[in-house]
């Protein structure tokens, strides 16, 4: 899919729910986001059992880490990805629309030196993972 279609889409959620909050969002969605103490590899993922989606988030992750998390699975829901991913997944170019997806849902784009779009898988990801810390123990 392309950026222009996925900005669309984020576009269009924040300006109907009023907010870019995933948690949010996929609330009124009917999603069901839950959390699980998982070890630190594991950070998200999103199952879809008859057409019913849910996100699961590692509970060991800080606020900001989780609505990322929260926004890249949201992103795999909104743009149609199907069977099981999450965060590590194999499938790249569904990882880097996620990813872009959560980018864009999150991240304001003037604080950038380029354009989202212009970005690489890498520095998208790069982007994200920076963002993403385990809370103190």
């Amino acid at each position: 899919m392309s950026s222009n279609k996925i900005k669309q889409a984020v576009d269009n959620l924040k300006a109907t729910y009023n907010t870019n909050n995933p948690f949010v969002i996929c609330e009124h969605l009917g999603i069901t986001v839950r959390e699980r103490n998982f070890n630190e590899t594991r950070k998200a993922y999103f199952v879809s059992i008859y057409g019913q989606p849910s996100i699961t988030i590692n509970s060991n992750y800080i606020e900001k880490s989780k609505n990322i998390l929260c926004a890249h699975e949201l992103g795999h829901i909104m743009l149609g990805h199907t069977g099981v991913n999450n965060f590590e997944s194999e499938n790249q170019e569904a990882e880097r629309e996620a990813n872009l997806f959560a980018l864009y849902m999150l991240f304001d784009e003037n604080d950038f030196d380029m354009k989202f779009e212009n970005m690489t898988s890498y520095l998208i990801k790069y982007t994200l993972d920076k963002n993403i810390k385990l809370a103190s123990k």
